[in-house]
C-alpha cells in the first residue's frame, strides 16, 4: 500500500469498541506483539474491510482478515466463548470474524 493510501485510509478511520471485560486480556495480546479476533453483528457486520485502519482505546489497529460466518459453531476460538457469549451470538445469522493487529 502506498504511503498516500495509507495517510487516507487513517484519517477517515472507523472507531472500534470492545466490551470492557474483554479489554485487559485484548491489550496484552497487542502489547505482546500479537492479534486479537472479534466477532462483528448486526449494525457493525459488513463495516470492516481487510487493510482498513481503525481507532480504538488500544490506538490504530489494522484490519488483517475477514471471514463471515453463518454459525457461532464455526468461530476458531468457539471453544473460548463463555456460555453467555455463545447463546448471545447464537441469535445472529451473518458474523464478522475480524483479525486485528496494532498498525505500524
Amino acid at each position: 500500500m502506498k504511503a498516500c493510501e495509507i495517510f487516507y485510509k487513517i484519517a477517515k478511520s472507523k472507531t472500534i469498541k470492545f466490551p470492557k471485560k474483554e479489554r485487559a486480556s485484548l491489550k496484552k495480546r497487542l502489547d505482546d506483539g500479537k492479534s486479537i479476533y472479534t466477532i462483528r453483528v448486526s449494525k457493525e457486520q459488513g463495516n470492516y474491510e481487510k487493510n482498513d485502519i481503525v481507532s480504538s482505546s488500544f490506538g490504530k489497529l489494522e484490519v488483517i482478515s475477514i471471514k463471515t460466518i453463518n454459525n457461532i459453531h464455526d468461530y476458531k476460538y468457539f471453544d473460548e466463548l463463555t456460555k453467555k457469549q455463545v447463546e448471545e451470538l447464537s441469535r445472529y445469522e451473518k458474523m464478522d470474524v475480524m483479525e486485528l493487529r496494532r498498525f505500524k
